[in-house]
Formats: structure tokens, C-alpha cells, sequence
């Protein structure tokens, strides 16, 4: 599994990783040096501050990537030593039904004709009647 990170391709992306955290690391030291000169600013510190978190950034999102890999391999893996022949494992119990207080609000019903208009309710006859109608045609 370790020679597999070593391989040419996953040592470019270590070392780009790694060059990419100088780089910003530098960087960072160079805002600072320029903050504290005599034309140095508040965005310079700014920057000083910013540069060394991208560095970091970088390290964090590529040892999580490496983690990702490591896990999808296990993966694979196991869904390769798993007989295809074998049934899905089914919980024992199944779950106890939410109660009605936690589910969130569901859809009412259209209101009916008695509740609205009455001039709203012939309306909405008429529009039944003519969808009757155009599919008995």
C-alpha cells in the first residue's frame, strides 16, 4: 500500500505540495519584512499572515486527499473479497416510526369549495367540466 505513494506520479504531487508550502512560506516571510520596514502597511501584515495559511491549506487538503485515497482503496478492496452470491445485510430491527411532532410540516390538501370563494368555486367547476370533457374527445 506505501510503495503505491511512492509511485513517480504521487512523489510529483508530494513534492508540489511541498514546494507550493515554501513557496507561500516564503512569501509570508517576505510580506512580514516589508510590514516592518519603514513603507510597510497594515496590508502587508495582512498578507504576511495570509500566505503562511495557504501553505498550511495546502498540507491539510492534500494528506486529507491521501486519506481519501487510502480509504477508497480499502474499499475496493473488501467489495472485491465480498462474494458477489452474498445477500445484502439486512438490520435486524427496522426503525421505530418518527412521531408526526418531528417530521417537518407536510402539504394540505386544496382547500375545498366550501372554503373558498364562491365565485372561485363555480370557476374551478367550469375548469373541471371542460377537462372532462376534452378527455372524452
Amino acid at each position: 500500500m506505501r510503495s503505491r505513494y511512492l509511485s513517480p506520479g504521487w512523489l510529483a504531487g508530494h513534492v508540489l505540495v511541498l514546494l507550493c508550502a515554501l513557496v507561500c512560506g516564503w512569501l509570508g516571510w517576505w510580506q512580514l519584512e516589508r510590514a516592518l520596514s519603514s513603507t510597510g502597511s497594515g496590508l502587508n501584515l495582512g498578507y504576511a499572515l495570509q500566505w503562511p495559511l495557504f501553505g498550511v491549506f495546502g498540507i491539510v487538503a492534500w494528506i486529507r486527499f491521501l486519506r481519501m485515497e487510502a480509504t477508497r482503496d480499502e474499499e475496493d478492496g473488501e467489495a472485491a473479497e465480498t462474494p458477489e452470491s452474498a445477500e445484502p445485510v439486512v438490520p435486524a430491527q427496522a426503525a421505530e416510526p418518527v412521531a408526526e411532532k418531528w417530521l417537518p410540516g407536510r402539504p394540505r390538501p386544496a382547500a375545498q369549495d366550501a372554503d373558498i370563494d364562491p365565485e372561485l368555486a363555480e370557476y374551478n367547476r367550469y375548469l373541471k367540466q371542460k377537462a372532462e370533457q376534452w378527455q372524452q374527445r
